[in-house]
């Protein structure tokens, strides 16, 4: 553990974070297998049951039109994923999502649309990869393989002068122990300025919110993937019904009703 995570074990909040405070010092993380292609982070998820070096184009039919990130420390293994053998990771501080932010969590945060990266956003890589699809105004940050990812985002948080975050259990729930030293700060006390500045914003996790709305994208996505699931153990999935199915859950379109709660619903969104 870095200097610097070992001081902060020590402090706490007697009062929330100011706003200035939330944006440059919540670093948010995105662990992946693939380098975004062009500079642009799609949004999607790959059916994390398979194995990681299938691409994302080759995935069922999947309604995600989010991207999702944790805060100060990379994604912690759950009780259906993990993502330790990832190769990279998108570190940004908040400040340059709020355009897209719908849902601030400390284990699910998470944005409307694909991400252009742009300045002021970082992609470690292992060392000798390929980057040279990334467009120049990214800073590239690479680490020795035996090291690994999570460690890299460890020391690169330390570097950037970003808080270190400790999620000290496999649940991404509202209340579950997440804590910034002393202070356990998943919960909406810990992000009222940032709540209060962008009244859009939701707390809570991709099917459960605390305030908003923004569980409904996943409410969404559960219902699809299981109707997509049954469908397709009785159609193979050349078949134009399937075809034309995937292409309408892949289109992004949102909800009417939804569109007056999200201003960023008129994104393209894949």
């Amino acid at each position: 553990m870095s200097e610097i995570a070992k001081k902060e074990i020590h402090f706490s909040f007697e009062k929330p974070p100011n706003l200035e405070e939330l944006l440059n010092k919540l670093i948010a993380v995105h662990a992946t297998s693939f380098l975004p292609k062009n500079g642009m982070l799609k949004a999607g998820a790959r059916n994390i049951l398979r194995p990681v070096n299938e691409q994302l184009d080759n995935e069922p039919a999947s309604f995600r039109p989010t991207i999702h990130f944790s805060l100060g420390e990379m994604v912690r293994e759950n009780s259906v994923a993990n993502w330790e053998n990832e190769k990279y990771a998108i570190l940004t501080p908040i400040k340059n999502l709020t355009k897209q932010l719908i849902n601030i969590s400390p284990r699910d945060t998470f944005i409307l649309g694909n991400l252009k990266l742009g300045k002021g956003m970082t992609v470690l890589a292992p060392e000798g990869a390929d980057v040279s699809d990334l467009p120049d105004e990214i800073d590239i940050k690479y680490y020795k393989k035996e090291i690994g990812l999570r460690k890299a985002v460890e020391n690169y948080i330390t570097q950037a002068g970003g808080w270190h975050i400790n999620a000290n259990t496999d649940s991404d729930g509202i209340g579950s122990g997440t804590f910034l030293g002393k202070t356990e700060m998943n919960d909406t006390w810990f992000f009222n300025a940032l709540l209060h500045e962008f009244p859009q914003l939701s707390f809570g996790n991709h099917i459960q919110s605390q305030k908003g709305e923004a569980f409904r994208f996943g409410v969404i996505e559960k219902a699809l993937n299981q109707t997509i699931k049954f469908y397709t153990s009785h159609f193979p999935t050349n078949t134009f019904d399937f075809i034309l199915c995937k292409q309408l859950i892949s289109s992004g379109s949102i909800p009417r009703r939804l569109r007056r709660s999200f201003p960023y619903a008129s994104l393209k969104l894949v």
